[in-house]
């Protein structure tokens, strides 16, 4: 946080008619002088950060207003083809995501899931904010420290480009989503190209860690929802030419059904939950299709507002979250729920042969009660039009990681 301006003026101590000397009036008119000089400084650095605060929000509101509306057409299609299935069968599914996830009260701080629901994912709990590899931050002086040795670097210069311009790339990289670092590259407005794409290497400090390793990397693109990731990854060999390290993807990355390795489209807030890897670089590639026209110039930007590499210490070996379902089909009053499957989103992480979660069902009775229905699946005669799901999550003992659990698919029938 920035120093409280203190005002050098001091109100005279003078009588009334009384004598001022020359050298007490010139040192107030210095004293003014100075303080007004600060005053138009911090007024002028507000105004500059305020317009592009607007200019910021103005791009982001612009895309989320444009995925909105192609959002809902899509949704609206999509009820309506369910719809149709439905009528003709008495087979049920229902998606639940982690933001009708609820905590379990019933259980301490330490077996609480952490329901992380700006990164849209549930862990184990995390002891603290984790520990950054790229900055440190003062909590007393609510400072951040960002080292000179982390070192940032791209496979295309900023003045590569006909015309661009761009700020800090260590804004990025302060765990805080106020300050961005934002590369614009302008063309003019009939230019053919509809994408850009840019690689961002970061060696990471070797002055404020005491070891390498890594668990999470939390990822905050600018524009939010505008911004696709398309890969990241990591190099364990300490030099100082990233030319000459060996790369390989961060465990855990998204894979399609075919478990090809996928790509992070519009991504919004995200974070990779892996098991515990050793790196000195981290090698991030971003790519932006969604350009804006401003005057007679077509404007692509490529930015973050977070990037951070954390090692997070996980304060149990399981814990449990509430998840809330309705079960509803036309004219029924007995449900089977037939299955429950997980959306975990660091499935290719996980040991094989190892169950990352387990389930408890509850019916929510008229009076808001629960009652138990039991634990293994299929469960039948289900009076309740509300369950409650306690799942609980375990701890992969052979990564020592976390399964990083995104959503819920239950498939049930009507009776």
């Amino acid at each position: 946080m920035d120093n409280e301006f203190t005002p050098s003026l001091k109100k005279p101590n003078v009588r009334y008619r009384g004598k001022t000397s020359s050298e007490e009036y010139n040192q107030m008119t210095e004293d003014l002088y100075y303080d007004l000089s600060n005053i138009f400084t911090e007024t002028n650095k507000n105004s500059k950060y305020a317009t592009e605060l607007v200019e910021q929000l103005t791009l982001e509101n612009n895309i989320l207003s444009n995925q909105i509306d192609e959002l809902e057409s899509k949704l609206e299609n999509v009820k309506n083809l369910l719809v149709e299935i439905q009528k003709r069968n008495n087979q049920f599914n229902k998606s639940v995501f982690v933001g009708d996830f609820i905590e379990d009260k019933e259980q301490n701080n330490v077996n609480k899931a952490f329901i992380d629901k700006e990164h849209r994912v549930t862990t184990l709990p995390i002891s603290g904010k984790g520990i950054s590899k790229t900055h440190i931050y003062d909590s007393f002086k609510e400072e951040v420290f960002i080292p000179d040795e982390l070192k940032i670097y791209f496979d295309k210069e900023v003045n590569s480009y006909p015309d661009a311009e761009e700020n800090d790339p260590k804004n990025a990289f302060d765990g805080q989503d106020e300050s961005v670092w934002i590369r614009q590259i302008r063309y003019p407005e009939d230019e053919p190209r509809s994408e850009e794409e840019l690689t961002m290497y970061v060696k990471l400090p070797e002055n404020i860690i005491n070891n390498r390793l890594m668990n999470t990397i939390v990822v905050h693109p600018f524009p939010i929802n505008g911004l696709d990731i398309l890969s990241i990854e990591y190099s364990k060999d300490v030099t100082n030419d990233m030319s000459k390290a060996n790369w390989q993807m961060i465990p855990g990355w998204p894979r399609d059904e075919k478990q090809d390795l996928t790509t992070v489209n519009d991504s919004g807030p995200v974070k990779f939950c892996f098991e515990d890897i050793k790196a000195s670089w981290i090698k991030v590639k971003l790519r932006q299709k969604n350009s804006i026209v401003k005057g007679n110039m077509k404007i692509f930007n490529i930015g973050l507002k977070q990037f951070d590499i954390k090692y997070n210490n996980y304060t149990s070996e399981k814990a449990s979250f509430i998840v809330p379902v309705d079960l509803t089909a036309p004219e029924s009053v007995l449900y089977t729920v037939k299955d429950i499957q997980a959306v975990i989103d660091n499935q290719s992480t996980i040991s094989k042969d190892y169950r990352p979660l387990t389930y408890e069902i509850y019916g929510v009775n008229q009076f808001g009660e629960l009652e138990y229905i039991g634990d293994n699946l299929p469960i039948k005669n289900i009076k309740f039009e509300r369950i409650q799901i306690k799942a609980t999550i375990h701890a992969d003992k052979n990564k020592e990681s976390t399964p990083a659990v995104s959503a819920f698919k239950v498939f049930y029938e009507s009776i």
